[in-house]
């Protein structure tokens, strides 16, 4: 396993985490939260989890407190599966931002049949 992948399985036991089926409802119970998908263009364009922000993380950082309503307002990460995610979550939080990942990402979200934007 390389330095990478342990350090995301690292991440992956300390930051939070919500299920589709969770943000599904967040959805549905219109919460009060943002969905940033900081996946590049391209990806987030070839298709999306309605209402999410697209935000690629070279820019996330610098540019996230520009989308939030509230300083305190939830914002849940998703990428294609988890990699990305995981590093722009613990950057957030490190950041004082309240922050979840999307567990599995927008890979997740389809392969639930939730429905896809593009």
């Amino acid at each position: 396993m390389s330095v990478f992948e342990e350090y995301l399985l690292k991440l992956e036991q300390i930051l939070p985490h919500i299920s589709v089926e969770e943000l599904k409802q967040w959805q549905e119970d219109k919460l009060d939260f943002i969905l940033v998908d900081v996946r590049q263009t391209e990806e987030f364009h070839a298709g999306h989890i309605p209402g999410a922000i697209n935000l690629p993380r070279p820019n996330l950082e610098q540019h996230i407190e520009e989308l939030l309503k509230t300083p305190d307002q939830v914002v849940v990460i998703n990428c294609s599966n988890r990699g990305r995610a995981q590093l722009v979550c613990h950057s957030l939080r490190d950041m004082g931002l309240d922050s979840s990942v999307l567990c599995g990402g927008f890979q997740a979200w389809m392969d639930a049949d939730m429905d896809n934007a593009a």
